[in-house]
């Protein structure tokens, strides 16, 4: 397990704001842009979130491996990035299962 790679995933989810965003966007398919997310996400947590601070947590997610974008002329859409949880997945039994070694 790289350490400082499972830390910054775990971080990352780690936030209540960004754990329900990505179960938002896990609903979503990739199919709505960050206007319609954020506008879930309020919906989910029960409270306002602007829509600078969903891209800040996006962002976040996005830069360890979390989610996945992709463009469609004038919007931005994102998915869930399946590889990711499974790392995270993987990490955790490896942990459970006390079979923590190092690897590249």
């Amino acid at each position: 397990m790289n350490y400082t790679t499972a830390s910054k995933r775990f971080m990352a989810l780690g936030q209540p704001v960004r754990l329900a965003l990505l179960s938002v966007i896990s609903e979503c398919d990739g199919t709505q842009n960050v206007r319609a997310l954020t506008d879930r996400l309020c919906l989910r947590i029960g409270r306002t979130v602007e829509q600078p601070t969903v891209s800040h947590h996006l962002a976040c997610l996005l830069k360890v491996g979390l989610v996945e974008r992709h463009a469609d002329e004038n919007e931005v859409f994102y998915q869930v990035r399946g590889a990711g949880l499974v790392l995270c997945r993987d990490d955790l039994t490896e942990l459970a299962r006390g079979k923590v070694e190092a690897r590249p």
